[in-house]
């Protein structure tokens, strides 16, 4: 039994490795949830082996060092912060379009606890990276088929994604296997091995560069640079210090040539270098406007802010017009730090903080060669640049974590873990149908939720069993409810445009989606979204004394966002109030003057009202 737990650990945990490969076609969002739900799935399955092989063996009882205590310290300072939070469930456990939340971060706490015990017990920590490196190799091959035209690139036509489904999700991962191969090529003593890890390292820089992602390309340029100031700093290396300026000054002059020449042909016919070229204030003028939303956010709830998921509230109720021409929801502020701030506020972002500061301190006074500090400090250097521009996703924590582990697994200082006196059969048996319990309840309903979902927006099902797949999948009260209601909003919308599509039907999609859609703002009162959609659904259904309710309410929360007024106004014209429809026209339009369809709208609304 035994063995067979240590066969079931080792083959979970290198099971994380092909996470980027998996996409399940037959799951709504399926490049997030394919990869979540078999990571949950991967690391439950591998905390239950764990578990009970720790009763016979102690080598795999967990070791609980300062930056285990720093990760847990994060883990329950964010569960504090979500219970508290302006939306529990969301902040939990989140939607099927991120997959994160509370549950996914005590999930990488787990998988934190199987990198540190199973590779160190097994001393395979280079073969993880190495298997890692073969699937980035997949990875890339798949990125020249997309770059070749021989795959479709599914995020607009340019920037590779692979089988992420976003260029910047694929750019992180790439940003960590260049420092993975670079630190096989320098301890490698084969020459033939540092040949195929330097290929490897190519192809990874090279698929990052073609994803055009900024922030993943200045923090491979940063985290380079880092790692060779570090050792030239550590091995007194003159010659290295020297190679260390001769490429800053190379990277700061290649960057000014290309913004004095970013109107030429060979910078303009280039997607990565129009994007290079174009890093200027104006052109970041919408990711410092974000900024500046969460910033507000922050100065609100500043303490635990406002629990996990919940960045879309206070991009409503700080929402600056001028964003009109953006998407119009913001869920993230598109900054790791940002995100922690607003999510779980001083305590959160500090808790975050430590833990990794903790890991730059250990990686310096750990048992580490000059090479491992040097690849380390520049691999973490890169992230955390990175990170200032995008939000982390399911395999840059992956990544993150598994550093984190293995700098903790040489980590000398180690504290005792209570123990717990039961009957090894008995405590055997807790594990295992407690842990049974957590996979069903964590994976089973909102797979089942997912899979009704999609087929309810297969169009290749009749209007009426798409109905009954959509209230399939509320039936299983997951955590995806909001996001079945919405899409059912939008499924009545698209019936209602059909001119082949029955009176009688249309208005009882209507109404079902209209009670769906109530409960949804009953739960959550302070989101304008949802209000907007439901009163949206009274309007067309000519309830329009409460539409102008729910729409008034959702101007209340969203008092700048000019699809919110434009709809109260309608609201307010078709229930008998023309001088305030036409002066919240009038307020939507002089919010940003530049907005045409206001303009339009507002003109309109002069002719037929306030003529």
């Amino acid at each position: 039994m035994q063995k067979i737990l240590t066969h079931i650990l080792i083959g979970t945990v290198f099971l994380l490795t092909v996470l980027p490969l998996i996409v399940f076609n037959g799951l709504f969002f399926p490049f997030i949830t394919s990869k979540a739900f078999l990571f949950r799935i991967l690391v439950e399955t591998g905390l239950i082996s764990l578990f009970v092989l720790a009763l016979a063996d102690k080598r795999y009882i967990p070791r609980i060092t300062p930056i285990t205590i720093f990760f847990g310290l994060f883990v329950i300072v964010m569960l504090v912060a979500d219970l508290l939070g302006s939306n529990v469930i969301r902040s939990i456990w989140s939607n099927f379009e991120r997959m994160e939340g509370w549950i996914t971060l005590v999930h990488l706490f787990g998988a934190f606890l199987l990198f540190e015990r199973v590779l160190s017990v097994s001393d395979l920590w280079k073969r993880w990276i190495q298997i890692s490196l073969g699937v980035s190799v997949l990875v890339g091959i798949h990125g020249v088929m997309q770059l070749a035209g021989l795959a479709s690139i599914h995020q607009g036509t340019v920037r590779l994604d692979a089988n992420f489904g976003n260029a910047t999700y694929l750019a992180v991962y790439t940003l960590f296997h260049v420092f993975f191969a670079g630190w096989l090529l320098f301890t490698s003593k084969s020459i033939q091995l540092r040949v195929l890890y330097g290929a490897i390292g190519v192809l990874n820089i090279a698929m990052l560069y073609f994803t055009s992602t900024r922030g993943a390309l200045l923090g491979l340029v940063f985290g380079v640079g880092m790692s060779l100031l570090v050792y030239a700093v550590l091995s007194r290396s003159k010659k290295i210090l020297a190679v260390f300026l001769g490429i800053s000054i190379a990277a700061v002059l290649s960057f000014g040539v290309l913004v004095a020449y970013k109107d030429t042909s060979f910078v303009a016919s280039n997607g990565t270098l129009v994007r290079i070229a174009d890093i200027s204030l104006e052109a970041g003028e919408t990711r410092f406007a974000i900024w500046g939303i969460a910033r507000e956010g922050f100065m609100e709830h500043p303490i635990l802010g406002w629990g996990q998921g919940n960045f879309n509230l206070i991009f409503s109720k700080y929402y600056k017009p001028f964003l009109y021409d953006q998407e119009p929801w913001f869920d993230r502020a598109h900054n790791v730090y940002f995100d922690w701030l607003v999510a779980g506020g001083l305590l959160g972002l500090g808790s975050y903080l430590l833990l990794f500061g903790s890991l730059v301190y250990f990686l310096f006074r750990g048992r580490f060669s000059i090479i491992e500090k040097s690849i380390g400090i520049g691999l973490l250097t890169g992230y955390a640049i990175n990170n200032i521009f995008v939000f982390d996703n399911l395999l840059s924590y992956l990544f993150f974590v598994f550093i984190a582990a293995w700098i903790s697994s040489r980590v000398v200082r180690e504290y005792k873990i209570p123990r717990i006196t039961l009957p090894k059969d008995v405590a055997r048996s807790l594990i295992v149908i407690a842990g049974l319990f957590v996979m069903y309840i964590v994976n089973v309903p909102a797979l089942n939720a997912n899979g009704a979902l999609l087929r309810a927006l297969s169009p290749q099902y009749a209007i009426s069993e798409r109905q009954v797949f959509f209230k399939e999948a509320l039936s299983y009260n997951s955590f995806g409810s909001q996001e079945i209601r919405e899409q059912m909003v939008q499924f009545a919308l698209s019936a209602v445009r059909q001119a082949d599509v029955p009176v009688e039907t249309k208005i009882a999609l209507l109404v079902d989606a209209a009670i769906e859609i109530e409960k949804q703002a009953a739960y959550m009162p302070e989101s304008a979204r949802v209000h907007l959609l439901y009163g949206l659904m009274l309007r067309l259904l000519g309830n329009n004394e409460l539409a102008y309710e729910v729409l008034s309410h959702a101007r209340d929360v969203a008092p700048h966002k000019q699809s919110v007024l434009i709809e109260f106004a309608f609201a307010a014209e078709f229930s008998g109030r023309a001088e305030e429809a036409l002066s919240v026209f009038k307020t939507a339009y002089e919010l940003d003057t530049s907005y045409d369809r206001v303009r339009v709208l507002y003109e309109e609304a002069e002719n037929r009202l306030g003529g």
